[in-house]
């Protein structure tokens, strides 16, 4: 039997040497994800100090981000004008997207421990949440850009999704030992399980 890490909501609150330190990780992943990724598989973090110090305050800044677009600045809608979001929909709507957001990961690490052996890969949950948090790198600082305008936003956050796959796709021998010839049908059904 694997020992499992049990994460304690208190240990993933960041701190402000979270929030200093998230954006050079995050251009690490970005601009080098397989050097990148080979590192962090041979550290030793856990679920919590991932959660504390890079994915919590990377979700955090989109969720304001989110808020700040949807409430303060609204969506412009051709021949309706402008919508926003109402002052206390908007707080339950970013507290919402915050806390589901970051359990999303989670539980697509949980899928993803559990798949792997089926392909022939070995993966703990810790690996397979390094994989689903460092990978969603891009596309969650893309959707920072929402706030410059629904078009631009929208098709910058698909360059985000793309690389975002593609980091996926490199990072799945590293952190999972899954067979090439085993890995695109790997991502296809793990994409597939997440998303129901």
């Amino acid at each position: 039997f694997q020992r499992r890490e049990h994460v304690n909501i208190q240990s993933l609150i960041p701190d402000a040497n979270s929030f200093k330190n998230v954006f050079p990780r995050a251009f690490e992943v970005l601009k080098n994800p397989r050097e990148t990724l080979s590192n962090i598989k041979n550290d030793q973090s856990t679920i919590s100090s991932i959660y504390k110090n890079y994915l919590v305050a990377l979700v955090l800044i989109g969720s304001i981000i989110g808020f700040i677009k949807n409430t303060i600045i609204g969506t412009s809608i051709p021949f309706a004008g402008t919508i926003k979001v109402p002052l206390v929909d908007g707080i339950i709507q970013f507290i919402l997207q915050l806390i589901l957001g970051l359990a999303m990961y989670y539980i697509i690490a949980m899928i993803i421990e559990f798949l792997a052996p089926k392909f022939e890969g070995n993966a703990n949950r810790t690996d397979a949440f390094k994989l689903v948090s460092y990978s969603a790198t891009a596309s969650i600082i893309a959707s920072y850009f929402i706030l410059i305008g629904t078009g631009i936003g929208g098709l910058i956050s698909l360059v985000g999704l793309g690389y975002a796959i593609y980091t996926f796709w490199i990072g799945i021998p590293i952190l999972l030992n899954i067979p090439e010839a085993k890995r695109l049908l790997f991502t296809i059904v793990t994409f597939i399980c997440s998303f129901v």
